[in-house]
């Protein structure tokens, strides 16, 4: 399958999503956002290991998908109480 091929069926795929998240809101939005911040964290550790940086994975994903929990459920100012 071709680059372009594989772009137009996750914007086939993917806008209804968005849109279907956006629209009814409320805990079918904070699943598709913590799905994304997952997905985009694993992403992020796959480039790094590609450079031989080593970083725990594990742990970055997991505190990805809590802050998300966090800022869902209590605010963005929970979030910093979390990070600091």
């Amino acid at each position: 399958m071709s680059n372009l091929a594989k772009r137009v069926l996750v914007a086939i795929v993917g806008i209804p999503l968005v849109v279907a998240a956006c629209y009814f809101g409320g805990p079918y939005f904070f699943i598709f956002s913590t799905a994304l911040v997952v997905l985009a964290t694993n992403e992020f550790y796959s480039l790094a290991h590609a450079r031989n940086i080593d970083a725990s994975s594990v742990v970055g994903i997991t505190s990805a998908g809590i802050l998300n929990a966090i800022v869902y459920s209590d605010g963005i100012n929970s979030a910093v109480d979390f990070l600091i």
